[in-house]
């Protein structure tokens, strides 16, 4: 199933509110989501937790399963699924490379713009992929060896080799399940202390669709 890009019509953004009176107002992975109820619910949430975080493994919808990440190498910004059909909304300068790639020295997308009128319009790009969160598990215990070395440096290298190592059995192991589109990684939540590994699902087949002019 091809996944198409809209940039430019929804402009996403997570915001972090700091304050030094009230801590509860920071910022929070999504896989908090369920134990920060009773504080959301305070604070005016009207759905259930368990209706945001999708990564838990259940095989629930929620709302996270909308969210994806695009780029090259699934690197460079979020976006939004907003149709059963793969139309992702993102920003304008998460696309920019591929809006630029696709102009022409008679065809300046960036300053003309660009809107594809049928599937047969639209502008694949090779170097762009879509990532979306499958699950995420606390992988922290597997660290603790490594985040054990007292001296600094030796134990960057050593957490990020730790890191790097359980990614890369986690992802062997969706190998030998049929997954070769799934991708693993191992990131740090908060530093020195939390480590949680992300599974992703890479989708390939990225297609530009539309793109405002300047």
């Amino acid at each position: 199933m091809r996944r198409r890009v809209l940039t430019g019509l929804l402009t996403m953004r997570f915001v972090s509110s700091m304050s030094t009176r009230r801590s509860r107002f920071r910022s929070w992975p999504i896989t908090e989501a369920v134990s920060l109820e009773p504080m959301l619910k305070d604070m005016g949430l009207k759905v259930a937790a368990c209706d945001i975080d999708g990564t838990s493994g259940s095989g629930a919808p929620a709302l996270s399963d909308a969210l994806v990440s695009v780029g090259p190498a699934g690197r460079g910004g979020t976006g939004s699924f907003v149709s059963g059909r793969g139309l992702i909304v993102t920003n304008h300068h998460v696309a920019l490379d591929v809006v630029r790639r696709a102009s022409t020295a008679d065809r300046d997308l960036l300053a003309r713009g660009f809107a594809a009128k049928g599937l047969a319009e639209e502008i694949p790009d090779a170097d762009y992929e879509v990532w979306i969160t499958r699950s995420c598990v606390d992988v922290s215990a597997e660290l603790e060896a490594s985040r054990a070395e007292p001296d600094p440096l030796k134990r960057a290298n050593l957490v990020r080799d730790a890191r790097q190592d359980v990614a890369r059995r986690a992802e062997a192991a969706l190998g030998a399940k049929g997954g070769a589109s799934k991708r693993c990684e191992v990131q740090e939540m908060w530093p020195d202390r939390t480590y949680v590994l992300f599974t992703y699902e890479r989708l390939r087949d990225v297609r530009l669709v539309y793109a405002p002019p300047q």
